[in-house]
């Protein structure tokens, strides 16, 4: 399906007549309000224009990926139940040092998701 795309159109106004346009139209962007001023209610919905993914966004998710597969993370998971179900012998602090690294990697997931504007399960 092909897009059609939008057309310009440039709108030369004095300085007073602009201040006038920006105070009406308060929190509004202005090409809305100067649209709904024009067309009414003819004016229709406008598509929310597509989110691109910035490079941000893939080193991001390939982060995440990586913390999904990688060996040491499944090893550290292994560790983390032997530990709880007492067949890895470990001492307090090793407990807590297993928990505050399994909340650290749970904390990461969760700005990776929130950065990639997704919601975490």
């Amino acid at each position: 399906m092909s897009r059609t795309s939008d057309h310009r159109i440039t709108l030369r106004l004095k300085p007073e007549e602009h201040a006038r346009i920006v105070a009406l139209a308060g929190d509004v962007p202005l090409s809305a309000f100067i649209r709904e001023a024009a067309l009414g209610d003819a004016s229709g919905k406008r598509a929310k224009p597509q989110r691109r993914v910035r490079l941000e966004d893939k080193a991001a998710a390939a982060i995440l990926a990586r913390l999904g597969t990688h060996q040491l993370v499944r090893e550290f998971r292994q560790a983390a139940r032997a530990a709880e179900n007492g067949v890895l012998d470990a001492d307090a602090a090793q407990l807590a040092k297993i928990d505050e690294a399994h909340v650290l990697l749970r904390d990461i997931r969760a700005i990776l998701m929130d950065a990639l504007g997704r919601r975490g399960s």
